[in-house]
Parts: C-alpha cells; structure tokens; sequence
C-alpha cells in the first residue's frame, strides 16, 4: 500500500505533463495565426517541411497556397510573392516550395494537410523539367526536400485511400535511404506497397503507433515554429480590402522592355548574369539532343506517374486545384535540336492529363517562342513571364479564370 502515494504522485505528474503540452500546442497554434501573414510571402525550411504554418494559411481567406519548386524561390521584378505582398487586389500568395522539390514531395506536403484542403483553392506550379529530364529523379533532389513529418503524415493518413496510399508508398520507396532510419515509418512503407491481404493487415496493426509518430513529429513542429517566430518575426495584419485594377497587357509590355537590356547579350531571351555564369555549358548545348531523345525522355518521365497521384491525392482530400505549367524556352530548345512539333507533345499530353480529371490548366503554351517569357533555360520566368503569371493567380483567386 505504500506504494500508492508514489503512483499518485506519478499520475499528477504525467497530467501536469500532458496538459502543459496541450497548453504548448494551443498556444503555438494561435500565435501561428497571428503571424501566418507575416510569414506568408517567405521561403524557410520549416514552412517546406512543417504542417502548421501550411494548415494556418488554408485557413485564411486572402491567402493563396502556391506549391512549386525553384520558381517559387526567386525573387526578381514581378515575381508573385512581391507583387501581391501588399494586397493589391484582396489577397497575397503563399509559396511552398524548394529548389528541385520534385513532385512527390509536394504530394507529402499536401497530403499533410489533410481534410485542412476541403473545399480551398491551391496552385501547383509545374516544371517542364520534371517530364522532359531525368535530373529531377536524382536522390539528392528528392531526399533535400524530405520530411519526415509530412511523410508520415502521408503514410498513417485516413483521409486518403488505401489504393492511392500503395501506389504512393511505391514510388515513396524508391527513395529509400530517406525513410532507412525509421522503423516504423519503413515498415508501413513495405506494407503499403506489398498491398496483400496479410500486408493490409500489419499496415493497419501499425498503425495506431504510427499516428503517436506523426504526432510526436508534430508536436516538433510545434515548438520550432515557435521558436522561429519568437526569434525572427514582427506582426503583420492582413491587408485584404486593398483593392486595385491593372492594365496587365500594359504591364507586360513594359516588363518586357525593362527586360530586354538585361538578356541582350545572347540570342535565347536568357538573363545576361545567367548567360555569363553559365556560358560554356549553355553554348555546350548546341545539337545536343534531337525530337527523338526528346519525346523518349518525355514518355518515359517517372514525373507523369506522380502527377497523376498528385491530382488523386488532391481530389480525395476535396481541394480545389489549378495546374500552372511554365511554357518550355522554345528559343534554347529549337538550339538544342528540339523542335516546336516535338515540345507541343509535352503540352498535350499535359493537357490529356489535366482533362481526364477536369483540372483547370493554364500551360502557357503560346508562349513557347516567346524569348522574354523565360530568363533561363530551365523555365523560370522573367520579370514580363511573372506578370502573366500573376494575371493567372489572381484569376484563379477571383474566380473569374477562363
């Protein structure tokens, strides 16, 4: 009987414990709120690779997710996050996204989201690269983007499907050295993708022990986004109410003739710093490819897989997405050896996937000869290529997008 003052005290403990988290977590939640504003137009690793911060932003009216890669990371003239920053016509975007984030990570990323995607606009930019060159499939690309939070979240989801989660964990495992340090998250990984009735079962067995994972790494995520606001950030209020009307072809013509003097010294478009650093590699491209080389990369692409379970995975979970594809530099192709006919492939059969899910798609096509769209040879957009994109967003936003 003695020992019954020890496990009364014991038992204070533990919930003097549990509610100091839960006193933590709510806390972190609302001060997530407050700042979400603040923290909306910047890139930072634990806004890629957290949940709160991303769930805090669906949960705002005049904010916009926009889930990328290396676009989303630049800043020049016109590039959406400053554009928008100051609410000009009701809202700003919220980017999420890395250099040479490939499209499965944005899959776990927005699969952490969860039920949090219901009914909310989001745009997922698409890079031309992930289907037109293996480079994207490099493990490194993939694993310096990897969470494990969001994977898990991913993988112990209930909101999504079991057949949509077994082919994920099959492409999942492809890259498997990210997942080779967790047992538990490993185990999952192999049972999803086996996807036999005995393999179902010991998915499900462990399941409940992956949910307390997901919410362990949660909880992290908590305490590092306090941290990061406590140390880093001033308050920001929303500035939605400003309201303002642009002549966007104006703007795009003036974009473009700020941008000429900065690309003039190549024939491609490309801007003149990039062109300098990067010379001998670039001018190293002529004919190095050709329409066969080109359409064989294009069929065999792995990014074509994951964007079919990225737009599954966003229709089970009841978003409302747009595809926004940034044309290819047909300029730099047309020197490669690639030509107009061979690239108009990648927009069609982008397209094919778009309509087979009544997707909305903006693909830019048209402008595939355009050289000022781009600055490089890899897609980005200049400063005039940025404010079409803009019109876009903020069609997409108002709802008046055709």
């Amino acid at each position: 009987m003695g020992s019954l003052p020890h496990l009364g005290a014991i038992s204070i403990a533990l919930t003097l414990f549990v509610l100091g988290l839960m006193s933590v977590d709510v806390f972190t939640h609302w001060l997530v709120q407050q700042y979400v504003h603040t923290l909306a137009s910047e890139i930072f690793d634990q806004k890629n690779h957290g949940v709160i911060l991303q769930k805090a932003a669906f949960a705002q009216f005049d904010l916009l997710p926009v889930y990328g890669s290396s676009e989303l990371v630049r800043t020049e003239p016109n590039h959406a996050s400053l554009f928008f920053q100051d609410y000009p016509t009701g809202f700003t975007i919220f980017p999420v996204g890395n250099r040479g984030a490939p499209p499965l990570i944005l899959i776990e990323s927005l699969a952490a989201v969860g039920r949090d995607l219901q009914g909310k606009k989001v745009v997922i930019s698409i890079s031309p690269i992930w289907f037109t060159s293996h480079e994207v499939l490099r493990q490194d690309a993939y694993a310096g983007n990897f969470s494990p939070l969001q994977a898990a979240e991913l993988v112990f989801s209930t909101d999504l499907s079991f057949d949509l989660k077994h082919a994920l964990a099959r492409r999942m495992l492809f890259y498997r050295s990210t997942v080779e340090g967790n047992p538990i998250l490993m185990f999952a990984l192999e049972q999803l993708a086996e996807g036999s009735w005995s393999s179902q079962m010991l998915y499900y067995a462990v399941l409940p022990v992956g949910k307390l994972q997901s919410a362990a790494y949660g909880f992290q995520d908590d305490i590092q986004m306090l941290k990061y606001i406590l140390k880093n950030r001033t308050q920001r209020s929303s500035g939605a109410g400003h309201y303002q009307n642009f002549d966007w072809s104006a703007l795009a013509r003036q974009a473009e003739a700020d941008y000429k003097p900065q690309a003039n010294n190549n024939p491609f478009g490309i801007e003149n710093g990039w062109w300098t650093t990067f010379h001998d590699y670039l001018v190293g491209q002529s004919a190095s490819t050709n329409d066969a080389q080109f359409l064989s990369a294009l069929q065999d692409a792995e990014g074509w897989t994951d964007l079919d379970l990225l737009i599954k995975a966003l229709k089970e979970l009841g978003a409302e997405p747009l595809l926004l594809s940034m044309p290819i530099n047909g300029a730099f192709y047309d020197y490669m050896g690639v030509s107009a006919r061979a690239r108009l492939a990648y927009y069609q059969k982008l397209r094919g996937v778009a309509s087979s899910y009544g997707v909305p798609l903006v693909d830019f096509a048209e402008y595939d000869g355009d050289k000022y769209f781009s600055k490089d040879q890899t897609s980005h957009p200049s400063p005039k290529g940025w404010i079409l994109v803009d019109q876009v967003l903020d069609a997409f936003y108002h709802g008046t997008l055709h």
